[in-house]
């Protein structure tokens, strides 16, 4: 008796007005009728992907496609089925995804286009070409959208997503494009004259965003969801035009995160909506004039903004506010300013912060921000009799086995880039090759479409090459540092001398084999040790 191939079929639509009750009924429909006519298939499982773009999004951000992967490495199922090739995926880099899957031993299949092969060159092309026609096509498809959301906006219509805190979603009454009732905006009462409150006292009070918070907090008027107001959530109510009455279109940039643009480019409607007016134009432009003047007077005083220094403290993930309980986080700065003669002084102050306390809660007692050396200071004075008992080789087989770790992983990563780089170069020599022919007319493909394809591919090549150097001489430098760590672990350190002289990475290893917890409190420092004194000096005599 003939085996039937196991066939998992993947669902996907990006966008949540695609879909019919929660669901994606169609595309089910045809993939059980495609089923159907094959004997040699037989149904295993189904993979659904709601609301998922396959353009912004790529292979690693989607976790569908990932669990495929890791189902196809122990051969679960035979065959990959969608209804066309756009429901994997709509850039470039799929090609190498269903060149994956082959080499896995999975078929991947399309209602419409049938068995994506990648096992030729010419099915290699043929695929590319299919997914960078793909990508295209949802570059064109995104711009009609966004032409067509620019339009509505500045026609006063609503075009989708969450209602701003103030408003609430109703049913307008109109069917869209898709067959569905439209929402659109309206006030509730109790949550703008919160809104009207907070532009009071920015404009009245010339109150920061930090200081507006607090004030409503301890006032216990009731914040955005669940929780206490934060300073953040009120600049963004600040900033936001709404509240004058006018709808707004590209404030924010979609990518890996969201990014404010600059007012100039945002899309305003051609006139403010009375029925969505919670404060005056004027009273909303002179909050922005305050704002903006107090930040000019803050960057006169001293240009200073937050910088990555999280590597820089030793303590991170261990300290913990005393008052709140809320683990201390990275509230390092990096402060530049010119002084008189001319001459620029730098300076990194290295900080711990509490984020509760830093975003008006009134609930925390404790402070806002931590100096990391007076921190450090203490702590380290305090626990000098336990570095005194440590031996080396505990500490210097964790060092080891992180580095094992981080080897191990770098080395997976150049074997994957070399992949790429013979794939792509593969790649490259098929196009070329199938210029002359197109020329002639004799190819599959126009000379021009082959030419825009070969150049993408050099390009890619070029990226490729300086991943992979960039890779391969981060792996050398772990080579070394590996050496170190074995002659570091044939001597006995002082561990007193050697905990104080070591960088950051060592000093958390160290640490960690100590503490459990650190409460810090205004006035108070309480340390948690892993085992008591006692334990620890019998543990280490042995």
């Amino acid at each position: 008796m003939e085996t039937k191939k196991r066939v998992r079929s993947l669902l996907r639509v990006s966008s949540k007005q695609q879909l019919h009750d929660d669901d994606i009924p169609i595309q089910r429909a045809e993939i059980a009728n495609y089923i159907a006519k094959r004997p040699d298939w037989v149904f295993d499982k189904e993979y659904i992907e709601k609301a998922v773009s396959a353009y912004k999004n790529t292979v690693k951000d989607r976790e569908v496609l990932l669990q495929i992967l890791e189902d196809a490495k122990t051969r679960q199922f035979d065959v990959l089925l969608t209804f066309m090739s756009d429901r994997i995926g709509r850039k470039e880099e799929y090609n190498m995804y269903i060149a994956t899957l082959n080499q896995f031993g999975i078929e991947v299949w399309t209602i419409k286009e049938g068995l994506l092969g990648t096992q030729e060159d010419t099915d290699r092309l043929t695929l590319f070409i299919k997914f960078w026609s793909n990508e295209r096509e949802s570059r064109k498809t995104g711009e009609r959208v966004k032409a067509a959301q620019q339009e509505m906006v500045k026609q006063g219509k609503h075009i989708g997503g969450y209602a701003p805190y103030g408003y609430e979603l109703v049913y307008s009454g109109d069917i869209g494009s898709h067959g569905r009732s439209l929402k659109e905006l309206r006030i509730v009462e109790q949550e703008a004259n919160v809104v009207k409150e907070i532009f009071r006292l920015a404009v009245e009070e010339n109150l920061g965003a930090f200081a507006i918070a607090k004030r409503l907090n301890q006032q216990h008027i009731p914040a955005i969801g669940k929780g206490e107001w934060k300073a953040s959530t009120i600049s963004d109510r600040l900033k936001n035009p709404i509240y004058m009455g006018y709808l707004t279109y590209n404030r924010r940039s979609h990518g890996n995160h969201y990014q404010r643009n600059p007012t100039k480019e945002w899309i305003f409607s051609e006139k403010p909506l009375e029925q969505l007016q919670i404060v005056s134009p004027t009273i909303w432009y002179k909050a922005q004039q305050l704002r903006e003047q107090r930040k000019a007077n803050r960057s006169s005083q001293k240009d200073s903004y937050m910088m990555t220094t999280a590597g820089k403290l030793p303590l991170m993930g261990m300290l913990y506010c005393g008052s709140c309980g809320c683990r201390l986080t990275n509230g390092s700065r990096y402060d530049h300013w010119t002084r008189k003669d001319g001459t620029t002084v730098k300076k990194i102050s290295r900080r711990y912060k509490c984020t509760r306390k830093a975003s008006a809660c009134v609930s925390c007692q404790g402070a806002a921000i931590y100096s990391a050396q007076e921190l450090e200071t203490v702590i380290f004075h305090v626990l000098s009799p336990y570095f005194a008992n440590l031996k080396s080789c505990d500490i210097c087989a964790e060092l080891m086995q992180k580095q094992e770790k981080a080897r191990r992983a770098m080395l997976r990563a150049i074997e994957e880039s070399r992949r790429q780089q013979q794939t792509i170069q593969k790649d490259i020599e098929t196009l070329e090759a199938q210029i002359p022919r197109a020329l002639r007319g004799e190819g599959k493909f126009s000379a021009e479409t082959l030419s825009d394809l070969l150049e993408n591919h050099k390009k890619q090549r070029e990226v490729i090459n300086r991943q992979l150097q960039q890779k391969e001489q981060q792996f050398d430098k772990t080579e070394k540092n590996k050496q170190n760590v074995q002659k570091f672990a044939q001597i006995t350190p002082d561990w007193n001398t050697e905990f104080l002289e070591a960088d950051t990475h060592l000093k958390k290893i160290i640490l960690s084999k100590i503490i459990e917890r650190v409460e810090v409190g205004s006035k108070q420092i309480k340390i948690q040790l892993k085992i008591s004194e006692q334990a620890f000096y019998q543990k280490n005599q042995k």
